[in-house]
């Protein structure tokens, strides 16, 4: 008689892992990016939106936030592209903050 071993956790492969490094690694890049706007606010010009600048790094924090802590290694790998609008947009978004180069 065969017995039925349940099926090993997701965290356990090394897909799951790996899917789990790169969302934390997704986190990371946000949170880093979020960081380095706010300290090299001192050098931005006069013309640039402080708040702006500040409401885009405030949401890159959130972003990074999400990714650090989702649960990557149970959701499927396509999973992962949720990510990208929220990227394209804050670069967008932090591209408008400022004025155009002459």
């Amino acid at each position: 008689m065969r017995h039925l071993r349940a099926a090993p956790e997701p965290a356990m492969t090394p897909e799951g892992r790996r899917r789990l490094l790169m969302g934390r690694l997704a986190g990371v890049l946000f949170l880093t990016s979020s960081g380095l706007m706010l300290i090299a606010l001192p050098l931005s010009p006069e013309d640039a939106s402080i708040p702006g600048t500040i409401a885009v790094a405030a949401s890159g924090v959130g972003v990074g936030c999400f990714a650090m802590f989702a649960p990557w290694d149970t959701w499927p790998r396509a999973a992962s592209l949720v990510l990208v609008p929220p990227a394209f947009t804050l670069i967008a978004l932090a591209s408008s903050c400022h004025p155009p180069s002459p």
